[in-house]
């Protein structure tokens, strides 16, 4: 689907949230642990700036869904679009 949309000049974002990493192992690269900045990194800094989640319990942390989720979608689907 990705390839797809993409032919028809449309924007895609793969997330690999595999932790084999197959995904990206799938577009040619092929030692994903060298990468300097992967999902691990990026949930990694929230989870300890905890500016972007919030603590349910001791060990239960939570990343919500945007405020306004519709205007959200919007912006990743028409990110040239007037607001």
């Amino acid at each position: 689907m990705a390839y797809a949309l993409s032919n028809e000049e449309k924007k895609v974002l793969l997330v690999d949230f595999d932790p084999q990493g197959n995904l990206t192992l799938c577009f040619g690269i092929e030692q994903p642990y060298k990468l300097d900045i992967s999902m691990f990194n990026i949930m990694n800094a929230i989870m300890n700036s905890r500016s972007g989640s919030r603590q349910l319990q001791n060990y239960f942390s939570l990343i919500p869904a945007p405020a306004n989720e519709r205007a959200f979608v919007g912006k990743l689907l028409f990110p040239d679009s007037a607001e």
